[in-house]
This record gives C-alpha cells, sequence and structure tokens, in this order.
C-alpha cells in the first residue's frame, strides 16, 4: 500500500532549534492518536535509512487556537542526527496496514 503524505514543509528556525510545528490543516489527522490527550507518543520510521525514531506529539493551546508539536526530545535528536538546516524539508506520512498505522519521516536538503 502506498504512503498517504500527512504533510511536507520548509524547516524553519523554530522547527530547526526547538520543536517542530505541524502544519494546522493536519490537526484533524493527528485526531484519532490523540483521542483527546494533550501527549502522545509517536514513533516513526526513517524513510531512507529504517531508523526508528521515537517522538512526542503535544497539543498546545496558544489563545484560542490548538496547535500541535512534535515536543523536543525526540525531534531534536533527529535534527541533529540529519544535520538538518534551515530551509531543509521534511515529509511526514502514514500507512495504514492491516495491523496499524506505521509513520513515516523523510529528509532533505535544501537545493
Amino acid at each position: 500500500m502506498e504512503d498517504q503524505v500527512i504533510f511536507s514543509k520548509h524547516l524553519s528556525e523554530t522547527d530547526v532549534n526547538w520543536r517542530l510545528a505541524v502544519p494546522t490543516h493536519c490537526l484533524g489527522l493527528f485526531d484519532p492518536i490523540l483521542q483527546g490527550s494533550h501527549s502522545v507518543a509517536l514513533v516513526a520510521i526513517d524513510a531512507t535509512t529504517g531508523h526508528v525514531w521515537p517522538f512526542r506529539l503535544s497539543a498546545r493551546t496558544k489563545g484560542h487556537h490548538l496547535r500541535l508539536v512534535l515536543a523536543a526530545a525526540g525531534w531534536l535528536a533527529f535534527v541533529r542526527y540529519k544535520k538538518l538546516r534551515i530551509d531543509d524539508k521534511i515529509t511526514f506520512s502514514v500507512a495504514n496496514l492491516a495491523n496499524g498505522m506505521i509513520y513515516k519521516i523523510k529528509s532533505s536538503k535544501k537545493d
């Protein structure tokens, strides 16, 4: 089965130095795993190397707006390992398998 891209984005300074801000149009796609909680563990497989990356998906409220982020600990380890910089790109996708969903992350360097 083909992976479904959840989002792709070019990394900002915040993404590279603190946490990954998940685009707001993706909020509904993460509802099934959040199930009303503010934070959940999420594992993603590096689509290039097969390395498994543990992340924490957190829901944050800023004013009246809900925002999702991949929290610093796991995310910054991924950034350092991949030597990611501002304007590099990541793609986050999911594959629905018979035994559950598998998340994948892929990074590419700025041209």
